[in-house]
């Protein structure tokens, strides 16, 4: 586990597992953080699966959105690869969000769908169209996880 650089130990921590040797199925475990205030005990747990599995978040969406606007200009759907294609773009710049749309209201990445955007969710890179193809603007869909501190939550 890594710790936040501060004197007071608040901040965000990132625990790493290592799956080596672990037999597939569930593993539980607890992590403690003790504290003058209060102790928290965070139960975790992880899934190993066979090498073979893989992951599917469901039906994606892929929109084009003018970078100006922030207005959807184009929604598609990946072919069975994730390839996926805009056809007739103007030029412009243009971001890219890929997600689903577990409630069926129309909007993609609403809270508790997967979500995903180019380069990534979190640093959200422009794509100049002019004239010719772009092509390589892969990035990855996925489902984001925050936890919330016992005592923050009250």
């Amino acid at each position: 586990m890594t710790e936040p650089e501060t004197t007071d130990g608040l901040g965000t921590y990132t625990v790493h597992v290592d799956r080596s040797g672990l037999s597939a199925g569930t593993h539980n475990a607890t992590i403690s953080f003790d504290s003058n205030n209060n102790d928290i005990n965070v139960n975790v747990s992880m899934s190993v699966g066979p090498a073979d599995a893989s992951a599917d978040v469901g039906y994606i969406y892929v929109q084009l959105i003018d970078a100006g606007t922030d207005s959807v200009v184009d929604t598609v759907t990946p072919n069975g690869s994730g390839a996926y294609s805009f056809t007739g773009v103007q030029d412009g710049d243009y971001k890219i969000v890929a997600g689903t749309d577990y409630n069926n209201d129309g909007a993609i990445c609403s809270r508790g769908e997967a979500c995903g955007a180019y380069t990534s969710l979190y640093d959200q890179q422009t794509v100049n169209v002019s004239g010719s193809d772009e092509s390589g603007n892969n990035f990855t869909v996925g489902h984001d996880v925050a936890f919330t501190p016992a005592s923050a939550a009250r």
